[in-house]
């Protein structure tokens, strides 16, 4: 019986993480204005919605990493020029 509730926990868990990822992308990436009729443009729709929303964490991440990369190198030229004027 106990790992019916543990289940029933992590199935919760999963579900409110999915609800999440559908209204963040509602909100921020349009899926609200998905006007079609048919299901098959229904489910195109909602399949680019996800995709593009993976995008934009990827670029999102991939910007992180660039802007972390460039503020190494701009600490490590200038300590480097600080060792240069100190032993000239």
């Amino acid at each position: 019986m106990p790992d019916q509730g543990k289940q029933e926990y992590q199935d919760n868990t999963d579900r409110i993480e999915v609800e999440r990822t559908f209204s963040l992308s509602k909100r921020c990436y349009g899926m609200s204005c998905i006007t079609t009729k048919l299901e098959e443009t229904q489910l195109t729709s909602i399949a680019l919605s996800v995709f593009v929303t993976n995008l934009f964490r990827i670029q999102r991440r991939i910007l992180y990493a660039l802007l972390h990369l460039f503020r190494f190198w701009h600490d490590w030229n200038r300590c480097k020029s600080c060792k240069l004027r100190i032993s000239a």
